[in-house]
């Protein structure tokens, strides 16, 4: 991701973890019954319209909105409620910004794209992990976790706007929930992005990695300041008042956030990072399950 060979977010700790974590989820009661309701409705052809994705061969002829095509002359298929049931689709920010932190950002995002991505594998019928380039990758079936992994731990850095990065393969088309994993250091980036998905009729869930200096920035130490034109560095001694202005500078930004996705109708689920080298199953099942519910 970094473009440095030694970049590994997924330690065989975290495989172990991520294996224990998919072997109990079948065993939850919410998770059985919704895999059983996605089982019916897939011999299940009718649903509630919830808008359109672009056709790919071999579909189901059934779906294609015919009014669509005399009107645009492109091929799309009827979303149905149902569909977001049987898929979900991993969009995770590779901005620089994800690079900084303890753990890094862009660690935990990786992992909890794991963690969502083995879920859906194990829960549905397919997981689609896209990437700023416009390439989406389907992938099936629990046997395919190590493609997942494989597909997140090669992503390379994209400073993109979201708008930019992301629209292309949306205006495409994702079956299933979207699963946004940022920072969303900028909330106002994500406005354009969020109203597309709303128009579009596509269910989406935003997540963003929290770490413990987000809410209790370091009191001692130094803060370094760098120019990106110049590489000048501006050394600051954070002290108690610089922290307090440092932590309601936080609580603005996640309020902020909170609004940004709500003007849209989604939600932004706070997902808390455990501490590094903690693999404790309670740990990461936790954190996630109670960010779903």
């Amino acid at each position: 991701m970094s473009g440095t060979a030694s970049f590994e977010p997924f330690p065989p700790e975290f495989v172990d973890l991520l294996h224990a974590v998919l072997a109990r989820a079948p065993r939850l009661r919410d998770v059985v019954v919704e895999m059983r309701r996605s089982r019916r409705k897939i011999m299940t052809p009718g649903g509630t319209f919830a808008g359109h994705r672009a056709y790919a061969p071999g579909e189901d002829l059934r779906f294609l909105d015919w009014n669509a095509y005399a009107r645009s002359g492109a091929l799309v298929l009827k979303v149905l409620e149902e569909d977001q049931h049987r898929a979900l689709s991993l969009l995770v920010d590779r901005s620089r910004s994800m690079a900084t932190g303890t753990p890094e950002r862009r660690v935990a995002a990786l992992r909890l794209a794991a963690l969502l991505g083995g879920l859906g594998l194990v829960q549905l019928d397919a997981v689609h992990v896209a990437d700023p380039a416009g390439r989406t990758h389907t992938i099936q079936g629990a046997r395919s976790l190590p493609r997942l992994l494989d597909l997140l731990r090669d992503a390379e850095f994209d400073d993109r706007p979201p708008d930019v990065a992301w629209r292309k393969v949306l205006q495409r088309g994702l079956p299933g929930r979207v699963h946004w994993i940022s920072d969303f250091a900028d909330p106002e980036a994500a406005v354009p992005l969020l109203v597309h998905a709303r128009r579009s009729g596509r269910a989406l869930s935003g997540w963003l990695p929290v770490l413990p200096e987000d809410h209790q920035p370091v009191l001692d130490g130094w803060l370094v300041l760098v120019d990106p034109e110049t590489s000048a560095e501006l050394r600051i001694q954070v002290d108690a008042s610089l922290r307090a202005a440092m932590a309601e500078e936080v609580r603005a930004l996640a309020r902020h956030q909170d609004a940004v996705f709500g003007a849209a109708g989604y939600v932004l689920h706070r997902y808390p990072v455990p501490s590094p080298g903690d693999y404790r199953l309670a740990s990461w099942w936790g954190s996630v399950w109670n960010s779903r519910s």
